[in-house]
């Protein structure tokens, strides 16, 4: 949450999700979803594809297929891309690593960039303690660069160092360096300390942080990080102070996990933000889950009220897997949504405060076929200008049905109907979503899908923008 870098007043939310498996002694395959939420403004999303082969004990030939989407509320519009890389990577020696990557555009839309890439670099292990990389890329966008260095002093300490040149920006390119160090205290306690230097084509800033980590008791953690930086953006100086608060305890029946954030902006800008997420995840029984999370969001400009910013998200579930039972899966959800975006994003998206309840269940007939359905609605108010206009009242109601056959061995097909009613207009939408599955294993399985319609089952996305291709990991444990 916190860094050198300029604020607009935007809460980010990055989350994502990566599974890594051996088919067998060669090939090793992978897949990663990442999603970078700005509220109010856009949504990053990439999914990843990837296999290793090891083609000799020295030598390795990986592919990649990655789907870039964004979409863009502030204009109104989706740019979607698609890319593939090639990569081959040498050991000479034990120590010594060399690798070159090539990237390409296999599709995208109007308005997006080429992004052929050529990249390559080495990593040596320079003695048991010592470790140094280097990069170098060129493509269409620009040229980047980074070095690292690590060394570990003794067992509990190590320093380290990086700096990173980059054009992949949409206000130009950056410089960063960065160095610190991290030490083991004892079985409980360990601290960090960070200074990062930072130069754009328009501002420039340094920090510097210092943090713990402190486990007290088995099962419970706590962190305290404090940062301090100087911000030189467009409007002048700034002068940054941020502190952060986490703590959490996990054991086999429950998982929790907090974290608060306070920043302080003073100087050319003068403002106040505080954050705080919470999870947690309770096994009441063997049958039944509840899951529960928090997030709030705050932003209190002092020189001009527009640009605050408010942002709280609250939900609670209940998971239902009866164990006498396997056939069954039963999940219902509530979620609170209240978000209110900066002038930054004033004309990007809708106001809203809604509530979301939804139920959806699955059942195994026959070793082949599994029928499911979820039935959600979304009961509200939004406004169409920030902190500005009406509220008016907007009522969505959700409904699916759908079928999972397995086809052969490891694959599934999946087909499913869905509909959406809006009460207030009387208008409806529906359709059908077709979906593929490969289980690589009992945990874990991926599939690719077209959705006919252009509406979500999450009821708080207000967009008509999902029709099209889809790719869906699923995991469980």
């Amino acid at each position: 949450f916190s860094a050198a870098r300029r604020d607009t007043g935007t809460e980010l939310t990055e989350y994502g999700a990566e599974v890594t498996g051996d088919v067998n002694d060669r090939l090793r395959l992978s897949a990663r979803l990442t999603v970078v939420d700005r509220a109010g403004q856009s949504e990053d999303q990439r999914v990843a594809i990837q296999g290793d082969y090891r083609l000799t004990d020295k030598g390795t030939l990986s592919a990649e297929v990655r789907r870039n989407a964004v979409d863009d509320l502030v204009a109104g519009t989706s740019l979607e891309s698609t890319l593939a890389a090639l990569r081959y990577s040498y050991r000479l020696g034990a120590n010594l690593e060399v690798y070159g990557t090539g990237q390409f555009t296999l599709s995208d839309d109007d308005g997006v960039a080429n992004n052929d890439l050529g990249t390559i670099g080495a990593r040596w292990r320079v003695n048991d303690r010592t470790n140094v990389g280097a990069e170098f890329s060129s493509g269409h966008r620009g040229e980047g660069a980074t070095a690292t260095l690590e060394h570990r002093l003794t067992s509990n300490h190590r320093v380290y160092g990086s700096y990173t040149m980059s054009t992949d920006r949409t206000t130009g390119g950056e410089s960063q360096v960065a160095f610190g160090h991290r030490s083991r205290i004892s079985n409980q306690l360990s601290v960090f300390n960070e200074r990062q230097f930072v130069r754009g084509d328009r501002e420039a800033g340094v920090s510097h942080a210092f943090g713990l980590d402190f486990a007290p008791l088995p099962g419970f953690n706590l962190g305290l990080s404090l940062q301090n930086g100087e911000l030189e953006a467009i409007t002048g100086l700034v002068e940054r102070d941020a502190a952060t608060v986490t703590g959490g305890y996990r054991s086999d029946v429950v998982s929790w996990q907090s974290k608060i954030e306070l920043r302080d902006d003073s100087g050319a800008e003068r403002r106040k933000q505080q954050l705080t997420s919470n999870r947690l995840n309770w096994r009441l029984n063997d049958d039944i889950r509840m899951l529960a999370r928090f997030n709030y969001s705050d932003t209190d400009d002092l020189v001009d009220s527009n640009f605050d910013a408010n942002f709280v998200e609250g939900g609670l579930g209940f998971a239902y897997r009866p164990v006498g039972n396997d056939r069954l899966n039963l999940l219902a959800k509530y979620t609170y949504l209240y978000d209110l975006p900066s002038i930054a994003q004033a004309n990007a998206g809708t106001d809203q405060r809604s509530n979301v309840y939804s139920i959806e269940g699955i059942y195994r007939v026959s070793p082949r076929w599994e029928i499911g359905g979820k039935i959600a609605q979304r009961s509200g108010e939004l406004r169409a200008d920030r902190s500005n206009g009406s509220w008016f009242e907007s009522t969505v109601d959700f409904q699916a049905i759908r079928a999972r056959y397995h086809l052969v061995r490891r694959w599934d097909g999946v087909l499913e109907y869905r509909r959406l009613d809006v009460k207030e207009n009387g208008s409806t939408r529906d359709g059908l979503l077709a979906q593929l599955d490969r289980h690589f294993n009992d945990n874990f399985k991926i599939g690719i899908g077209y959705n006919f319609t252009d509406f979500s089952d999450d009821l708080t996305d207000l967009d008509y923008d999902h029709k099209g291709w889809f790719l869906n990991l699923v995991g469980k444990y």
